[in-house]
């Protein structure tokens, strides 16, 4: 991830039909000293499109939710389907907090009352609201650039979140035991059932070691079973994450199939 970014100029589209609301919100950004604001500004809904078309380079939206062409959640949708590229700030009036809050993670980065404007406020609401955005933005390119290497590889892939509770299964790793994709959840317990039974507790030991000892790549070999009830002898692999606290936060691995490698061994042994 980049670090926190203060840039020196910020390109704002605010979208709000009051005139005297527009004015005022104006003359506040344009007092920040120590950043420039270019503002732009539109009454309606289908006025911001334009804007946003014409000027493609906006850093921010600050977006009144109640326009003459849309209210609400509807203003919301149709200003980030146009431009999800871009961070979007609410900005209510007394009456319309509420409906803010209820809106925030959805496709607004955070809201300010419009009885609560002050430069240095506002510029760290705006400020903020542009890095935690890209920061985003960056986690989804890196998670699209994960599942196109996971399409590229035979090796199953896993993946899991461990402080959300949370296990992703490649497609290939479903194939890898004669799945198809998703045909079982991806839970934790259902991954460890892929085990051999007289496994899974070595496998665990090696996982929770890994993870408290903070070592070299977790690797080992171990039997899982095939939805035909046959089991095969597979790699393990796995690297975990850990928080600034020291706790582990992920762990990702692949499995790979040596059932033909170990049965050429054993009958070159012969």
């Amino acid at each position: 991830m980049n670090d926190f970014v203060i840039p020196n100029v910020i390109k704002v589209l605010h979208v709000e039909d009051h005139a005297a609301d527009a004015a005022y919100i104006k003359a506040v950004l344009e007092s920040v000293e120590d950043i420039k604001f270019e503002v732009w500004q539109s009454g309606s809904a289908a006025e911001a499109l334009l804007q946003l078309k014409k000027h493609r380079d906006v850093d921010v939206v600050l977006l009144d939710l109640n326009l003459p062409d849309t209210q609400g959640l509807e203003t919301l949708n149709y200003i980030h389907h146009a431009a999800p590229e871009k961070p979007i700030i609410l900005v209510t009036g007394e009456n319309s907090e509420n409906a803010a809050l209820q809106y925030l993670g959805f496709a607004a980065q955070d809201f300010i009352s419009k009885t609560e404007f002050n430069p240095k406020l506002l510029k760290r609401l705006i400020i903020t609201a542009i890095n935690r955005f890209r920061s985003h933005l960056e986690l989804i390119c890196h998670e699209q650039r994960f599942r196109l290497v996971v399409t590229a590889t035979s090796e199953g892939i896993w993946d899991w979140q461990i402080i959300k509770h949370e296990m992703w299964l490649s497609e290939q790793f479903y194939a890898l035991l004669g799945y198809s994709e998703n045909e079982f959840p991806a839970t934790l317990a259902n991954w460890k059932e892929c085990f051999h039974p007289e496994d899974r507790k070595s496998l665990l030991r090696g996982i929770q070691r890994h993870l408290q000892e903070k070592d070299i790549a977790f690797h080992a070999e171990h039997r899982m079973i095939t939805k035909s009830g046959e089991y095969i002898w597979c790699l393990v692999r796995g690297q975990a994450m850990w928080n600034e606290k020291g706790d582990p936060v992920r762990m990702a691995g692949s499995v790979v199939d040596l059932t033909k490698l170990k049965k050429s061994i054993s009958a070159m042994d012969k």
